[in-house]
């Protein structure tokens, strides 16, 4: 499998947790970190041309980050709700930024 299909499968497994009513916020925390790993390694080259898609997708990466934390804080399922839409959201970007790097890609 190559890098960017391995990275939407990867996404894919985060974005099937955001639709569950009662995730578990520790696998929402081991999916993004398999997911910042994926794209660690995607990222370690030489990649000039598409500098500022991986510069936006570690952003969007950080914000999950920051949305998982505070998940894990919540208590009200109204908020545990606007957590799990602001990461579908999140996670809607990335998918957009994958099809951008697919389209630009030095992988295929």
């Amino acid at each position: 499998m190559d890098a960017l299909a391995q990275l939407r499968s990867q996404l894919t497994e985060l974005g099937s947790l955001v639709h569950l009513v009662h995730p578990d916020r520790r696998l929402f925390e081991d999916r993004l970190w398999q997911l910042q790993q994926g794209f660690q390694a995607l990222a370690a080259g030489d990649q000039t041309a598409i500098q500022p898609a991986l510069t936006e997708i570690s952003r969007v990466l950080r914000l999950i980050a920051v949305d998982i934390a505070f998940l894990r804080a919540s208590r009200q399922p109204q908020t545990i709700q606007h957590r799990q839409a602001q990461i579908g959201d999140r996670l809607a970007q990335l998918a957009t930024w994958l099809d951008y790097l697919q389209r630009q890609s030095p992988w295929s």
